[in-house]
């Protein structure tokens, strides 16, 4: 392509230049560009700048936005006999040979008068921003004396310096904003007389050490962080100066009096604490932006801006100013934008802005102020800010006149009242902010036309109770009620147009229907963490179409009032998908899981809502109560009035007893029964046929039979513990068909019969612990399909019967501890069959134990003689059991305290875990039946002998372990060495814990002391070895770690503090080497 003259690479992945730094070559993609005059490769990741065969025919380069450390390669990818830097700039450059003295194929022999770049020589615009340079590109620049304009924007580079003799005089363009530059050295300045634009940002220290004064032709000069003082004013003498931004310095007073053409003048953050009206601003009639903010001024002169009538912007923010005047503004009609925020203004002028007509934006935030100036004026005003402040009004008054008025700002004032109507006068209004005040009460506020967002939260509004403030505002989308007082939600409050409601922590008790009625447009309703306990009716929130976008409902930290009106909610948050309906007319519900319940039910003042179940939802109902739909129900019968069981939806409460209906009509009912703890002996009258849960636990029942239950086809739960239960007839239950849960535990019941749970074939958990159950018949649990689970812990079972062997499968939990098992050994073999092959359904199976006496004190005439007979297994039964008896009357009928009874000096105290006794050993053979006790009591001279055998055995093992030990003591260097050559593995090392502990906590595993002369075996062998992968050891070596420049002694030192251990490389050269020696002392007064 070489009629190409124009190449722009952006955003690329260019492949890196090759080639070695001193003659490097042109890419592939540069190679065939002859006459290429503008070049930009912006944003391509280069690390060198590419080489071009005819580089000086260059004028435009641009290299931002790349990975070069420096540009000074790029003199090398000049043609030989470049002038060198020294001379460059020069009207007569040096005459140039080749490198070699020798000329060069087609050059002739004669010198030049003209540098090798022609006509064209030298780089007119250079832009190598954005890189990380460190240095300046000095080489590139001496190489362009036609350089117009230099780019140096956000490098690295801290100093700027360029030689003495260096001189640019087309030089236009200087540009090293952003680079934090330290130094700053241009010795002829000066001679760029051309020079219009300075941009430096400096580091926050002096770096400017030239003399501006001689640059007449400066139109836009930036001075940032440079460390400058007042004494640049005198510098500042350019006629034509028209943008000046002299920001983070250190001036203390500003004197404009030298620039009468500036335009833009910025002074932010500086230390200047006063103004002068003569000379501050007052020859500046075409100044149109002044920032003087983040300063010390602390009074603006009134006459201050006379001279200035064409401003436009002015910021006074962040400064120190109390008062301002009626007059400081006067003759400002073109001024727009205002910010006097963040001073301590308590006192404004009340025509201050009178002259402002044409201001677009006001900022008044941050100050003091009580009392509002005139606004009526700014017939243009668009953005008002006066937050925070002390103002305790605002009237329609106020804003009448801003017409153009959008964004109000008036949150976090002492404002109490929102008057009626007040926004009438601002029919533009789009958002008003009125947050953090101390509101009370919010005036009606019309049918405003276009009020979008309103603010109201951190307030002390209450309800709206005369009507509601929002509703005919036709435009509003976005309310915030947050933590105000409000108790009620009521209907038609809010307005058709609303999309966004927050009513977060207030004091809401109630909820009225259809609150939520008429709001289309709704998608984000919060109401989370109220502060009171609190119902959401269904009524209230099932309003929104079935066609329409459903709203996102946030409610946690919530606590609600979890009764029947609330089962809903359960329901939706647990099967949402399951119902249509909660799909098409229910608000989608975040964050019940962080809600919790109060409850008036169940034992339960508080629990997670996830916890309590459905059919805990429930109301307390009157009696008689009758269900929707109930066409036999009589509602004018009273509570003395005969139950009719054949109307089967008309509900009764038992006298005396507390009743609870609940669930969700979506799913089913749930009725509950509450007569426990009420002191009945036998079971009441009027139970509905619909209950499902009946409690009567905590009362004196002592038998129930079939006409108590017979009626109750509904009942899923039945509580009948601790009331004194002896007598269970059979077929109690025969029609509980429906029946889970049966708790008859902490009883008297002796006797569980065959037909005592007939009919509940749906029972899944059976209680019967704590009884004192005797007798279990065979087929008892023929009737429970499917149970599964049985408590039978706690009672007085001695043998294994046919009723434990045929156990329905369905059965996964079982309880038999704390029962006085036989130990004779066809009852506790059967004891220990059941328990190994239902080890997995058997809960307590470790726990379970058998019973029986070891020896019995015979007393005859002589009380000195002591007799030990052994019992028969009927005997140690009998005793077992009255024993147990005793030991439930003394220690609250349990057999925790059985091991402690005793009769005498019988010991009847000896329980065995049934799955640690050995029957192989004890019941050789199968016609024994005696007790296990005698046989372990009385072993004879069998027992002997094998003791002396375990006695002789024990002592030959105690005799070699003492020897093992004394040889690994006396070995363990060996044996430590030996398991870590081997296995890599380091046993008993108290320093493998250091070593762990150390890990990571310096820089280097280990320092490696050596010979100089050795370093051929520490490089090629030792260090390899060390930090193979595999091992990870990171080593310390002069030959590497050491530093160059550093003292050979500091560094020694430095180096083994920083690592973990020292190895020693002995040898011959490490015994003559003083420096050796040296490292072995230092480290062996670390170790000390």
């Amino acid at each position: 392509m070489p009629r190409l003259k124009a190449l722009s690479i952006v955003d690329c992945d260019l492949p890196q230049v090759s080639g070695d730094t001193e003659t490097p070559s042109a890419p592939s993609y540069l190679s065939h560009i002859a006459n290429l005059q503008r070049l930009t490769l912006s944003g391509c990741k280069l690390t060198r700048v590419p080489a071009l065969p005819n580089w000086h025919r260059l004028v435009y380069l641009n290299i931002s936005n790349n990975n070069l450390q420096s540009i000074d390669l790029l003199q090398s990818s000049l043609p030989s006999g470049t002038a060198n830097p020294a001379g460059a700039g020069r009207e007569e450059p040096e005459e140039h040979t080749t490198s070699s003295g020798q000329l060069s194929s087609g050059e002739t022999t004669s010198t030049t008068k003209t540098n090798d770049y022609g006509d064209t020589t030298g780089i007119t615009v250079l832009d190598a921003s954005y890189n990380p340079m460190t240095s300046l590109p000095t080489s590139a620049i001496v190489a362009s004396p036609r350089l117009e304009k230099l780019f140096l924007r956000k490098v690295a580079l801290r100093e700027f310096h360029l030689p003495h003799n260096l001189t640019l005089p087309r030089l236009r363009v200087l540009d090293a904003g952003d680079s934090d530059i330290a130094v700053f050295t241009f010795p002829r300045l000066c001679n760029s007389t051309s020079l219009n634009k300075i941009l430096l940002r400096g580091a926050g220290i002096p770096a400017l050490s030239e003399d501006l004064s001689c640059l007449k032709n400066l139109s836009r000069l930036h001075l940032i962080n440079l460390g400058l003082t007042s004494t640049i004013w005198e510098q500042l003498q350019s006629p034509v100066l028209s943008k000046l931004y002299l920001s983070e310095n250190a001036l203390t007073y500003v004197d404009t009096s030298r620039l009468p053409k500036l335009s833009t003048l910025v002074l932010d953050r500086n230390s200047i604490s006063e103004l002068n009206a003569s000379s501050s601003f007052a020859n500046l009639p075409e100044l149109q932006l002044l920032n003087i903010s983040f300063n010390l001024i602390s009074e603006i002169p009134a006459q201050c801006f006379q001279g200035t009538l064409n401003l436009k912007a002015l910021d006074a923010s962040n400064n120190k100013l109390t008062r301002i005047e009626s007059h400081t503004l006067a003759g400002l009609t073109q001024l727009f934008y205002l910010t006097f925020a963040h001073n301590s203004i308590s006192s404004m002028g009340y025509t201050l802005f009178d002259d402002n007509t044409a201001m677009k934006w006001l900022f008044l935030q941050a100050n003091n102020i009580q009392f509002l100036p005139r606004l009526n004026m700014m017939g243009s005003l668009s953005w008002l800010n006066v937050s925070h402040n002390q103002i305790r009004m605002i009237e329609p008054r106020h804003l009448e006149g801003l017409h153009s008025l959008t964004v109000l700002h008036a949150n976090n004032n002492s404002i109490q009242i929102i008057r009626p109507y007040l926004f009438s006068k601002t029919p533009y209004l789009n958002e008003a902010f009125l947050s953090d005040n101390q509101i009370v009460s919010v005036g009606n506020l019309g049918d405003h036309p276009n009020l979008r967002a309103l603010t109201l939260d951190n307030n002390l509004i209450s309800d709206f109770i005369t009507g509601s403030p929002f509703y005919r505002l036709r435009a509003l989308a976005f309310l915030s009620l947050d933590n105000n007082r409000i108790t009620t939600i009521r209907r038609n409050t809010y307005p058709p147009s609303l999309r966004f409601l927050y009513i977060n922590a207030n004091f809401i008790a109630w909820i009225e229907t259809s609150s939520f009625e008429n709001l289309p447009n709704l998608q984000i309703v919060e109401i989370r963490n109220n502060q009171m306990v609190f119902t959401l009716p269904s009524m209230a929130i099932n309003k929104f179409g079935s066609n329409s976008p459903k709203p996102r409902f946030y409610v946690s930290l919530n606590q609600w009032r979890c009764d029947c009106s609330m089962a809903y909610l359960k329901l939706l948050h647990e099967r949402r998908q399951e119902f249509n309906l909660f799909l098409n007319v229910y608000p989608d519900f975040h964050g019940l899981e962080q809600t919790a319940c109060e409850l008036d039910y169940g034992g339960r003042t508080y629990a997670r809502f996830d916890d309590v179940p459905l059919s805990e939802f429930v109301c307390e109902y009157p009696s008689p109560y009758c269900s929707s739909g109930c066409i036999c129900c009589n509602r004018s019968k009273t509570q003395d009035d005969p139950v009719d069981l054949a109307c089967s939806c008309q509900l009764t409460c038992p006298a005396g007893c507390t009743c609870y209906v609940g669930g969700e009509l979506m799913d089913r009912d749930y009725f509950h029964i509450r007569c426990d703890d009420r002191g009945f002996d036998s079971v009441p009258d009027r139970i509905p046929p619909k209950a499902s849960n009946l409690f009567l636990d905590g009362n004196n029942i002592s038998s129930v039979s079939h006409g108590d239950f017979h009626h109750l086809g509904d009942l899923e739960k039945l509580y009948l513990n601790s009331s004194g239960l002896s007598t269970l007839n059979n077929e109690t239950f025969l029609n509980c068909t429906h029946l889970a849960y049966l708790y008859l535990d902490h009883n008297l019941l002796t006797v569980l019969h065959s037909d005592m749970f007939k009919g509940l074939s749906s029972l899944s958990q059976l209680y019967l612990h704590h009884n004192i159950l005797k007798v279990i018949s065979s087929n008892v649990f023929e009737h429970l399909p499917s149970v599964r689970v049985v408590t039978l812990h706690e009672n007085r079972l001695v043998k294994v019967g046919s009723s434990l062997d045929a156990l329905p499968h369905s059965l996964t939990a079982l309880s038999l501890s704390e029962n006085p098992w036989a130990c004779d050994c066809e009852d506790s073999k059967d004891l220990y069959d059941l328990l190994k092959f239902k080890s997995k359904v058997i809960v307590d199976k470790d726990n379970v134990c058998c019973y029986f006496p070891v020896a019995t004190e015979m007393v005859g005439s002589n009380a000195s003689q002591t007799h030990t007979i052994p019992l028969t297994v009927s005997e140690a039964v009998g005793k077992t059991t009255m024993l147990l008896e005793r030991s439930r009357s003394t220690a609250g009928h349990t057999l925790h305290n059985f091991t402690d009874a005793g009769e005498g000096n019988s010991s009847f105290h000896v329980c065995h875990t049934v799955l640690s006794l050995d029957f192989s050993e004890r019941c050789r053979d199968r016609n024994y039946t005696g007790s296990l006790g005698s046989d372990i009591g009385y072993s004879g001279k069998s027992e002997m002998a094998a003791g002396i055998v375990a006695l002789i055995v024990l002592t030959a093992f105690l005799t070699i372990a003492a020897c093992l030990v004394f040889f690994v003591i006396f070995k363990r260097k060996e044996l430590q060495a030996l398991a870590y050559a081997k296995l890599g593995v380091r046993v008993f090392d108290k320093k493998v814990q250091i070593d762990a502990e150390d890990k990571g906590s310096k820089a280097f595993d280990a320092f490696i002391s050596y010979s100089s002369k050795d370093d051929e075996f520490v490089a090629g062998t030792l260090v390899p070895a060390l930090e193979d992968p595999k091992k990870g050891y990171r080593v310390c070596v002069h030959y590497r770690d050491f530093p160059v420049g550093g003292t050979i002694t500091d560094t020694i030192c430095r180096a083994i503090e920083s690592s973990s251990r020292t190895i020693l490389l002995l040898s011959q050269n490490f015994l003559k080497s003083e420096w050796c020696r040296f490292e072995f002392q230092v480290n062996k007064c670390s170790q000390v």
